[in-house]
């Protein structure tokens, strides 16, 4: 079996983050991605799913054995769905987890916009959500492959000949790697949401064990594929093979890995706190839009720098050794 060693040499994390400025400074077209991406958010005209939702919350029935509290639980859960799905915006969907464009609009429910009051057109039909939503994930998704093969060029300065065939063969690996993503979190992150939802009603001790024993694993299964996408887009490899790479270059530099994915996420999540401040009709939205997209950018650009600092490290320092089982 493949034993990972710890590699002597380390990534540096602050290197990364100034490569990142640097790149951006060389490629600042790059910004327009996100950039461009939530003004189109902010003032397109809204595709919502209102009476869909509603419609469907309420013909819910409980069943007879359940108790008050846990009825009064998912009702509570059922009001704030409702809530939320009366903003929803359909087009939002083209911001694909957990590989996508980065977006400060895609999660946010607008009441208005700058320009005033929003024009919203409700779909009622399954068929026709179903249809839009797909539409705007497949474009999503082509959208970020190109941002981040964009990105993967910037930061290597190699011009790769065939430019459009590899972006149709990343774009195919970013497809099965979604896929992959949706069954993992279908049949292993929604039952276990549930389950840990169920326990912090019935008995919130156990749920916070169980709560803190799904994001320990999440965590370890997830944080080893982190640079699947760098490496999709870098090396125009497919998904599986995209997938142990990373893995390969994950295990050896956890330590770096782990600390460099909790900054950038540091970083976006605080950031984001500070250009989401301003209100729905404020036209200092698109200033924060401005931000978020710098700040996102130069993260990405990062994250490539610290991918191939990391795959440097451990070819230097150490390989994978192999041992019969």
């Amino acid at each position: 079996m493949n034993i990972f060693l710890r590699a002597k040499k380390q990534p540096n994390l602050l290197i990364a983050l100034k490569n990142g400025v640097t790149s951006l400074a060389r490629h600042a077209y790059l910004i327009l991605f996100p950039f461009l991406f939530d003004i189109a958010l902010l003032f397109s005209p809204r595709l919502t799913i209102s009476q869909f939702t509603s419609k469907l919350f309420g013909q819910m029935v409980y069943p007879a054995s359940i108790s008050e509290e846990m009825k009064t639980t998912w009702e509570a859960i059922i009001t704030g769905l409702t809530a939320f799905f009366k903003y929803f915006n359909l087009s939002s969907l083209a911001r694909t987890y957990p590989f996508g464009i980065p977006s400060l609009f895609a999660v946010r429910a607008f009441t208005t916009t700058p320009n005033g009051d929003i024009s919203a057109t409700d779909i009622a039909s399954f068929g026709q959500i179903f249809t839009i939503a797909v539409i705007f994930i497949l474009l999503g998704l082509f959208i970020a492959t190109l941002f981040f093969q964009l990105s993967g060029m910037a930061v290597s300065e190699h011009k790769a000949s065939s430019f459009f065939m590899r972006l149709t063969r990343n774009y195919l690996s970013v497809l099965a790697l979604s896929i992959a993503s949706l069954f993992v979190a279908i049949f292993f992150l929604f039952p276990g949401l549930l389950i840990v939802s169920l326990l912090m009603t019935a008995i919130p001790f156990l749920g916070m064990i169980a709560y803190m024993i799904l994001l320990v694993a999440a965590i370890s299964l997830l944080l080893p594929l982190v640079f699947t996408p760098h490496v999709i887009a870098m090396e125009n490899q497919g998904f599986v093979k995209s997938a142990l790479i990373s893995i390969r270059t994950v295990r050896p530099t956890s330590v770096s890995a782990s600390t460099f994915v909790l900054l950038i996420a540091t970083i976006s999540f605080l950031s984001n706190l500070l250009w989401q401040t301003p209100p729905d009709s404020s036209w200092m939205l698109i200033v924060g839009a401005l931000g978020h997209a710098i700040i996102s950018t130069i993260l990405t650009l990062a994250s490539f720098h610290f991918f191939l600092d990391a795959v440097r490290c451990v070819s230097e320092s150490i390989e994978p050794t192999q041992q019969p089982a």
